[in-house]
């Protein structure tokens, strides 16, 4: 028995070191410091290029409310590996029809719901209400170290 107990002491003590340069946890937090500490061109210490970081859009919705007025209602749910606080407060909705870029839209962080939201008439979508189906809309967001979400993508829905 003693000499397991030994033998996990030593374990133990082999681990990685504090030092004092910082300890950075799983959350995806820079380490204590400053600077970047490893040279992948954000501010923080973690080896991200591979893509582990992006944010992703989980939940998108297109909706045009046929009104009176007639109104488009975007919606976009995110995550960041790094946190929620992490991702930019700005994302963009690109409506497309035939694979062809027609606008891109900007969608604001609203902080009590955690939805990334937009209204704008069919005017300024240049898609009306009726025609909603036959477009696609692609979410997108971004987390303060620049990584940029996969599109997220819709077809329009009228109500």
């Amino acid at each position: 028995m003693e000499k397991l107990f030994f033998g996990c002491m030593v374990f133990a003590a082999c681990g990685t070191p504090i030092s004092s340069s910082g300890f950075k946890g799983d959350t995806g937090a820079p380490a204590l410091g400053s600077g970047d500490a490893d040279a992948d061109a954000d501010a923080d210490a973690d080896a991200d290029a591979d893509g582990d970081f992006m944010p992703t859009v989980s939940f998108a919705q297109a909706l045009c409310e046929s009104g009176p007025p007639a109104m488009w209602v975007f919606s976009a749910t995110a995550s960041d590996p790094q946190g929620l606080g992490s991702l930019n407060p700005d994302g963009w909705v690109d409506v497309r029809k035939d694979d062809v870029s027609l606008t891109v839209l900007p969608l604001g962080l609203d902080e009590a719901s955690q939805r990334f939201e937009g209204s704008f008439d069919p005017d300024t979508v240049g898609v009306a209400c009726a025609d909603a189906a036959e477009h696609a809309f692609w979410f997108t967001v971004a987390d303060a170290d620049g990584h940029v979400s996969e599109p997220f993508m819709v077809s329009g829905e009228m109500d």
